[in-house]
């Protein structure tokens, strides 16, 4: 069983903000924006000093509620501020993203990490698909096709060709390999038993071998059904005194059971 960490970057609304979605950009307040950016680094440092196996951020749009638009970004933050803990990224929602881009940000990410990514895809949820102007509709089978374009971008040792339904590209040979070899760590990521079966060994297995990669590859291809993960309690106390605060020290939540494959 491993630990893993919730990073949100959360914003600390000012009075006045409305609740809706999207939430107005001239809503936004510099300051408050450092604050949980400086937050999110405070934290990660702690529950590595904890223990933790991994720290997580996700991608969400358009909201204050979760400052992380995008995983690279703040994954690369996270990394060049931490030593030892692995970060997972939640994303790129692959449904409305470029398969082959994202395989070159997330092997370029594993490197600048030594080695110490976690990949999660996903598929979005409706938000995502109102900020890109996404179908619906084709989100499931976008993600599919994604999916297997970018494992085949990591792990095929000659430049190839791609022409699917919803993705197509001439030429496809990605620069840099990830360190961690044959994958880093990747889940196929998703709540409803649909998305897990589509994430099954069976499936996930068919992928890799036309990709080209190993046995070793293929068992690490998982579908997470569940997790542990914490989340951090509001407090705008500065992280030297939560370990002489015992009150302070248990500002996380944490909930659910664990990853299993599937």
């Amino acid at each position: 069983m491993q630990v893993s960490y919730f990073e949100t970057a959360r914003y600390q609304v000012p009075p006045g903000v409305p609740a809706e979605w999207p939430v107005p950009p001239g809503a936004y307040d510099p300051d408050a924006g450092a604050q949980a950016y400086q937050g999110m680094v405070d934290r990660v440092q702690y529950v590595e000093e904890l223990g933790f196996d991994w720290v997580s951020v996700s991608e969400h749009h358009y909201s204050p509620r979760i400052l992380t638009p995008n995983t690279a970004v703040s994954a690369s933050y996270i990394a060049a501020r931490s030593k030892t803990i692995k970060i997972a990224v939640l994303g790129p929602i692959v449904s409305q993203s470029n398969p082959v881009q994202v395989a070159e940000e997330l092997a370029m990410l594993d490197n600048l990490a030594e080695g110490r990514l976690v990949v999660g895809l996903l598929r979005g949820t409706t938000n995502e698909y109102l900020t890109f102007g996404l179908n619906p509709a084709e989100a499931r089978e976008r993600t599919t096709e994604g999916m297997e374009l970018f494992l085949k971008a990591w792990t095929e040792s000659q430049p190839f060709g791609w022409q699917g339904r919803h993705f197509q590209y001439r030429t496809v040979s990605v620069w840099p390999r990830p360190l961690q070899q044959p994958l880093p760590p990747n889940y196929s990521l998703g709540t409803s038993r649909e998305s897990c079966e589509r994430s099954s060994p069976s499936r996930r297995d068919t992928t890799a071998k036309s990709a080209g990669a190993t046995a070793g590859s293929q068992r690490r291809s998982r579908c997470s059904i569940g997790r542990i993960f914490c989340s951090p309690r509001p407090t705008t106390k500065p992280r030297s005194s939560w370990r002489n605060n015992a009150r302070d020290r248990h500002r996380f939540r944490c909930g659910q059971v664990c990853a299993t494959r599937c």
